[in-house]
This record gives C-alpha cells, sequence and structure tokens, in this order.
C-alpha cells in the first residue's frame, strides 16, 4: 500500500485513504451471499457440496459455570479458526471493486483501505457511496465510528490544505494498520517512538520494568524489541529520516548495554 502511495504522490500534491472497518466482519459473513460467489467460481461440485455441508446445521451454546444453553442454530459468519473460514470471507470481499481503475483498494481479509489520488476522474466520496452500497448488499456493516481518513502528502510540502473530510468520516493525521502506525507525512516518528517507549520501559535503570532472571533479557530484547524494530520494516524502513536512523542506533545501542549490564 506504502508503495502504491509514493507512486501517486509522484504525479499529484495527496492522496486520500479511507480506512474501513467492517462490524464484526467474519460474524455478519451471509452463507446464501457466500455460496452464491462460490457457485460462480465453477469449483467441482463435490467442493461446492462438501463446503455446503460443512456450513450446514452448525450450532453454538453458552456455558456459564456449570450451566449451558440450549443450542442455537448457526446462519451466517464463517468458522474462525478453521483453515477455510478466511478464504470464505476472501471469497466474499473478492466482488469489492473501485469505480474508477486509478483508485485503489488495498485489503487484507478484513481490513479494506482505499487509495484515491487528487487527480483522480472518480472522487472519495463516490467511491465510498459505491462501497456502502456493496456492503448493504452484501449484508455487511460498516463501523462508520472507527473508520477513518489519512491523507497523505510529500513530506516537502510546507504549506498543505487537506481537502474536506468525508462525511461522517474522521480525518486524522495517523492511524494504526496492522500493527503500523501511518502518517500523513509519510514520517514514522510515531512508530519509533512506540519502540523506543518500549525499550525505556524494559530498561534495568526503569524501577518499575518487570523483574526476570538475567539469562531471559537477551529473549525479552529479541521477543518484545527486535521483533517490535524488524515487524514490517520493508513497508516503511525505507521511509525513516536521518533523525530516525539516529534514534533506531540509540535504541540499539541502548539495549545492547542493558543486555551487557542485566548479564553482569
Amino acid at each position: 500500500m506504502m508503495h502504491h502511495v509514493s507512486a501517486m504522490l509522484e504525479n499529484c500534491e495527496y492522496v486520500r485513504c479511507l480506512m474501513i472497518d467492517f462490524s464484526h466482519a467474519f460474524d455478519v459473513v451471509n452463507h446464501v451471499i457466500l455460496l452464491y460467489k462460490l457457485f460462480k467460481l465453477n469449483l467441482p461440485d463435490y467442493i461446492v457440496n462438501w463446503i455446503v455441508s460443512f456450513l450446514t446445521d452448525r450450532t453454538q451454546a453458552v456455558k456459564v459455570g456449570d450451566k449451558i444453553s440450549c443450542q442455537w442454530f448457526i446462519n451466517r459468519g464463517i468458522v474462525q479458526g478453521s483453515s477455510v473460514g478466511l478464504t470464505f470471507y476472501v471469497v466474499l470481499e473478492s466482488g469489492l471493486k473501485p469505480l474508477s481503475s486509478v483508485n485503489l483498494l488495498c485489503k487484507f481479509v478484513d481490513d479494506t483501505n482505499l487509495l484515491v489520488p487528487a487527480k483522480s476522474n472518480i472522487d472519495i466520496v463516490q467511491e465510498f457511496q459505491h462501497i456502502k452500497q456493496w456492503a448493504m448488499l452484501n449484508k455487511m456493516l460498516i463501523n462508520m465510528s472507527n473508520t477513518k481518513e489519512i491523507v497523505f502528502r510529500r513530506p516537502s510540502i510546507k504549506h498543505f490544505f487537506s481537502p474536506a473530510p468525508v462525511s461522517d468520516v474522521a480525518q486524522v493525521s495517523s492511524a494504526k494498520l496492522l500493527g503500523v502506525i501511518l502518517q500523513s507525512n509519510l514520517h514514522f516518528d510515531e512508530q519509533i517512538t512506540v519502540i523506543l517507549n518500549m525499550s525505556a520501559f524494559l530498561s534495568p535503570q526503569n524501577a518499575e520494568r518487570p523483574r526476570i532472571v538475567q539469562e531471559e533479557y537477551e529473549l525479552c530484547f529479541c521477543a518484545l524489541i527486535l521483533c517490535k524494530i524488524r515487524y514490517a520494516l520493508c513497508a516503511w524502513g525505507s521511509y525513516i529520516t536521518e533523525a530516525n536512523k539516529e534514534q533506531k542506533c540509540l535504541l540499539i545501542q541502548d539495549a545492547s548495554l542493558w543486555i551487557c549490564e542485566c548479564s553482569l
């Protein structure tokens, strides 16, 4: 997604990104609509029959203490945790496409993000209206309170006037997507700050840090800090500034010192 944002910014002043949140996306999948889309894929009959059998006559109950409720039939939703559950959702949302070939939908399971450059022939309002119509036809619910818009712009622009926000959608300067904090100016200061704060919390100089035995310090560093640095680094690493690089160097130096001190 960041690659496409950068490519779009080469020819326009800004790129509007609508981060759409579907309420309980996995739980409200309509079985009839899903099966209709599966039939259209021209799968072998025995595969479709197996899927129909898999989704049919499923029940659920609630247990509190030693009390169990009556069983109720499940007529919608995919079986989360199953090998085919995520594939079912991908099939359901496969028909959702932008109106304009200039615009782009970046989808990762239930995370749906619409990119609309400033020089698009169809604006973001029309595209969002189209998505809402698709959601209504497919019996999906859009959570407007959790749907956000972030307007990406070139970091070199000093005087930038953001376009008017989409109705009922909050326009924010930063937002988290799949564990990475995106900023409208294409910097990742907030992402690095989160990592630095975690490192400071686990530092030996912090009296409130959790107590662990010496042999586990290096393991904790790799599990809690190093993984944060490496996570999705190919997506945001090339955008960090010289100041960010200095922060990261200090972070590694502090972490190395931290491990050495704790092992003494």
